[in-house]
C-alpha cells in the first residue's frame, strides 16, 4: 500500500514538471489580433509580487533559484519579444531591448 502511494507521488511530480516546462512557442497563432503567447509563469506571479517587480527581473535573491530562475530568463525573452511586436505595429521603433539593467 505505501508503496503503491509513493508511485503515485512520484508520478504526479514528473507530471507537473512536464506541466511546468511545456514550451509555448514564440510565434503567434493565425489568429491577426494575436501579439505573443505568453505562458502563465504561475510559480513566479508569487513572487514578483512579493517582491514588487516584474517577474523578469526576478534574482536569486529574491527567491529564483533553480528552475524559477531558468523560468525568469524564459519569462525576460518572452516579454522581449512581445515588446517589440507591439513596437512593431504601433510603428515605433524598440528601446535597446538588451542593455544591462
Amino acid at each position: 500500500m505505501l508503496s503503491a502511494f509513493w508511485q503515485v507521488m512520484q508520478m504526479g511530480a514528473v507530471l507537473n514538471d512536464i506541466y511546468e516546462n511545456q514550451s509555448i512557442p514564440n510565434d503567434p497563432p493565425s489568429d491577426q489580433y494575436c501579439l505573443a503567447a505568453i505562458k502563465h509563469y504561475r510559480s513566479l506571479i508569487p513572487m514578483g509580487q512579493e517582491q514588487r517587480k516584474p517577474i523578469f527581473k526576478l534574482t536569486s535573491a529574491d527567491g529564483a533559484i533553480g528552475s524559477h530562475a531558468n523560468a525568469v530568463k524564459t519569462a525576460k525573452k518572452d516579454f522581449e519579444t512581445l515588446a517589440v511586436r507591439i513596437s512593431e505595429q504601433a510603428g515605433i521603433l524598440p528601446p535597446n531591448m538588451y542593455q544591462n539593467d
